[in-house]
Order: structure tokens, then C-alpha cells, then sequence
């Protein structure tokens, strides 16, 4: 099988509800990035979103956890291939990005990040709204 011919399960974004599996759910991702303005970095070859009750957890090179009580937007941009939720951290420069594998995904996120307090930003609202 050559690089890029995987097939990809669907996330089983319905076990979002509370309580959470110790060890998180995972979310399918195409790349993760971090950064802010011109310095960012990506990616694609190993990346990692996973949720759990109190925070999430995204790997880029390293992994990054942002409890939900410290988000401070939720923001989403969305296009051909492209479903990216970033998170900004309260007090951080740089937010964190995760380009969703499946657009099916992308309600679901946004609803369980919103159960949690987190504020979306005015694209993620709409979105929702449909």
C-alpha cells in the first residue's frame, strides 16, 4: 500500500458525552499546525487531537494540552479538504490548529467544546446555526 492510500475510519465523535473515557476519544485529523502570523508549524505525518473531560490535548511536534476553562476562542475556517477548528489559549500568541478529517466532525466538535464553556467565535456559531 503506498503512502496516502490508507483508508480512514470516520472519528466516533458520538462518544463526545460525559463522562469521557479515561484515555480520551480521538479525533481524525488530516495535520495539525501551531503558531502564530508567518511562524507556523505543521503536521501531517503523525498528528493527534484527543479529548477528554477536562481538556485537549494536540499534538503538532510536541503536544500541547489546554484545559477547556483556559480557551479563549474557538475558531473555524473551512474549505476544499479543509474542516480546521484552532483553539487560542487565554494569554497565548499562538493558537492551535487541527484540520478535521471529516466534516461530519466538525458539528460535533464545536458543540462539545461549547458544553464546555469554551466561546466560539462568530464563523463557529454560524456554522452551528447552519
Amino acid at each position: 500500500m503506498a503512502l496516502g492510500d490508507e483508508v480512514w475510519e470516520p472519528a466516533e465523535m458520538d462518544e463526545l458525552s460525559s463522562p469521557l473515557p479515561v484515555d480520551g476519544v480521538e479525533v481524525d485529523v488530516r495535520a495539525t499546525f501551531s503558531g502564530a502570523g508567518f511562524f507556523v508549524s505543521k503536521n501531517n505525518l503523525n498528528p493527534s487531537v484527543r479529548f477528554f473531560d477536562d481538556r485537549v490535548e494536540i499534538k503538532v511536534m510536541k503536544m500541547s494540552t489546554v484545559r477547556y476553562e483556559d480557551l479563549e476562542s474557538v475558531d473555524l475556517k473551512t474549505g476544499w479538504l479543509t474542516n480546521n477548528i484552532g483553539l487560542t489559549a487565554r494569554g497565548s500568541k499562538r493558537a492551535v490548529t487541527a484540520n478535521l478529517r471529516s466534516a461530519d466532525d466538525v458539528p460535533r466538535v464545536l458543540r462539545f467544546l461549547e458544553a464546555r464553556g469554551a466561546p466560539l467565535s462568530s464563523r463557529a456559531r454560524e456554522h452551528l446555526a447552519g
